[in-house]
């Protein structure tokens, strides 16, 4: 994820809500979002000479470019010039660093890792289901239920600890959206 920060100054009011109207059309198109459009942002530290501060997001750097590259957007710089001055930076989403599986090293591009909770939490439910199956055997070794009913309870706790180690690499991959 990638975002575009604009500090803007409206030198006509008539052409920027022209150029805004077509501008919202054509970011849309290109997977872009507008999250804040402020004409009134609240001054923290610093000085703001700025009229509007714009906020924008894109899921990737190339999809950024190829907005900002389009033909339709670059139809939009007259009016965007003659309305408006615009200051604007690209900067990219923070990921935390995660572990390396493999190597246990820490990595920023987070292809293929999972972080190290995500490790612990398969771990505690590979314990706790082999706990379960021990268990069931040793319970069916003392008598107290029959080795079908053991054999059974392992077939059923295979199946819960497959679907939740199935379901955190899932989620995990899903947050860095590499399924």
């Amino acid at each position: 994820m990638v975002y575009a920060i604009s500090h803007v100054s409206v030198k006509d009011d008539d052409l920027y809500h022209r150029f805004w109207s077509r501008f919202e059309k054509v970011i849309i198109r290109y997977e872009g979002q507008i999250l804040s459009a402020d004409a009134h942002p609240g001054l923290i530290e610093g000085a703001w000479e700025e009229d509007i501060v714009l906020l924008l997001s894109f899921p990737s750097k190339a999809a950024f470019e190829a907005w900002q590259n389009s033909l339709e957007c670059k139809k939009l710089i007259n009016d965007k010039q003659q309305s408006a001055s615009f200051s604007t930076i690209l900067a990219e989403e923070y990921l935390p660093p995660t572990i390396d599986l493999q190597y246990g090293r820490q990595s920023q591009d987070n292809k293929y890792y999972f972080r190290a909770h995500e490790i612990l939490q398969i771990a505690f439910c590979t314990c706790l289901s082999l706990m379960f199956v021990l268990f069931s055997f040793m319970a069916a070794h003392s008598g107290e239920i029959s080795l079908k009913q053991a054999v059974s309870n392992v077939d059923w706790q295979i199946a819960v600890l497959l679907t939740a180690i199935f379901m955190m690499v899932v989620n995990a991959f899903e947050r860095r959206k590499y399924l």
